[in-house]
């Protein structure tokens, strides 16, 4: 609301944020799932609806399975525990639930 702030309301203006939505229809359910997370928004909904259309997961246990992104900054993988991931990959385990690409059902 500060007219100097660089995120100030204008015209035309997009204001910088870190919430993303993903939007699809699903056998006739629509789904819609808001993430916050900064740079592995992507990541996170690439997870969840890999989950939800691959794997046949209910949103429930989309949302509850164990997620993993990369972090571009580090050069490596961070996974909740849980998953099994490949030798040769740098991972920084969380323990699970680590809040890893906050989503929520309701």
């Amino acid at each position: 609301m500060k007219e100097d702030h660089v995120n100030r309301l204008e015209p035309g203006k997009r204001t910088l944020h870190t919430l993303s939505s993903l939007i699809f229809e699903l056998d006739d359910d629509w789904y819609v799932i808001g993430t916050s997370g900064g740079h592995y928004r992507p990541q996170i909904h690439w997870w969840l609806s890999t989950n939800i259309f691959k794997f046949g997961m209910d949103l429930r246990e989309a949302l509850d399975f164990p997620r993993a992104y990369f972090d571009l900054s580090k050069g490596i993988l961070v996974a909740e525990e849980g998953l099994e991931i490949g030798s040769g990959v740098k991972v920084d385990v969380r323990r699970y639930p680590s809040r890893l690409g906050v989503a929520a059902l309701t």
